[in-house]
This record gives C-alpha cells, sequence and structure tokens, in this order.
C-alpha cells in the first residue's frame, strides 16, 4: 500500500492510498475541507499522466472516495506523485480548434469518422489525445461505436462528447 498527498491550490489537503488488487488497483482518498456548495473531483497523477478518480463524497465530517480501476491505467500514468482536488466544471485542459480533425490520427477509422466534422476540439496530455465533438442529443452520438468510453462536458454554452486516446491512438477510460 502506498501514501499520496492531496493538494488542494497546491496545499496538502489529505491522503491517497492506492493498493494493487491483482489486475486492479484501488484508490481510497481521505480530505479534510470546508464544505463547500462547489464538487470537487479528485485526480491521481503520475509522471506522465493522471487518472480521473471522480467527485469526493461528504462522510464522517470529511469528504472521501473510494474507487477501484484496472492495474493499467495507473502503469499508463507512471510512477504516482500525487492526488488533486479541481473543482468540477473547470476546463482543465487547454483545448485547441482542429480545422481538420481527421489529420490527428494516423488510423483509417479514425480519419474517416472525423474527416468533415465542424466545432472539435483537441488538446495533448503526456501520451494522451484528449477529443472533444460537439454533441445534441438530437443527433446521432459521434463515434457511436465508442460512446461508453465518451464523458459529456460542456465548454461555455456547448456540449461536447470527449474521448481520450493513447499514443497508439487506442481509446481510454478516462
Amino acid at each position: 500500500m502506498e501514501s499520496l498527498t492531496i493538494l488542494l491550490h497546491g496545499k496538502p489537503c489529505g491522503e491517497l492510498l492506492t493498493e494493487q488488487r491483482g489486475l486492479y488497483m484501488k484508490y481510497t482518498a481521505a480530505c479534510h475541507i470546508k464544505p463547500n456548495a462547489e464538487p470537487m473531483r479528485l485526480f491521481v497523477v503520475g509522471e506522465r499522466g493522471e487518472l480521473r478518480l471522480g467527485i469526493i463524497q461528504p462522510e464522517d465530517g470529511g469528504f472521501t472516495l473510494r474507487r477501484q480501476l484496472p492495474a493499467k491505467d495507473a502503469l499508463a500514468a507512471g510512477k504516482l506523485l500525487r492526488g488533486e482536488l479541481r473543482p468540477v466544471g473547470v476546463q482543465e485542459k487547454d483545448w485547441q480548434s482542429a480545422a481538420e480533425p481527421e489529420k490527428l490520427f494516423r488510423g483509417t477509422m479514425l480519419q474517416n469518422r472525423l474527416s468533415g466534422r465542424k466545432g472539435v476540439l483537441f488538446c495533448r496530455s503526456g501520451e494522451c489525445c484528449y477529443l472533444a465533438i460537439p454533441f445534441a442529443v438530437s443527433n446521432p452520438f459521434p463515434l457511436t461505436e465508442m460512446f461508453c468510453l465518451a464523458q459529456i462536458q460542456c465548454f461555455g454554452q456547448r456540449q461536447y462528447a470527449v474521448f481520450c486516446f493513447d499514443g497508439q491512438e487506442n481509446p481510454r477510460f478516462f
């Protein structure tokens, strides 16, 4: 079992315990912050990337989170360094417009599915490429075959289906 410090705005505010159990990594967090109207999301930061663990929940006068994820996701992030709390809804990445999103990828499947799409955003973080495709409930879901890997996020007044791809262009949970 490894203990990592959780930071909020650069200051320690709790502890994140990590423990590998077979093919899974167990994460247990305890945070000591003041109750706030703003929900907070916990990330674990590694040398090569980060993992989004989830939104902390009030419990026994503090905040906690218990999560179990595939160990391979932690390995992709590299040596785990710390936990970080960030407000939910804050744009966490440096998004850029992709005028020709198909040129972001080498694989023909993604090139074909992205060709001609307008309003697509992307950003890179470590070995990962994040792709945000405009989404509306009234339209077909973008990249339908990967719908279970998407997260719906709002940037400004627009909703996007956000996907994460590793360095080999494989879709990943995030």
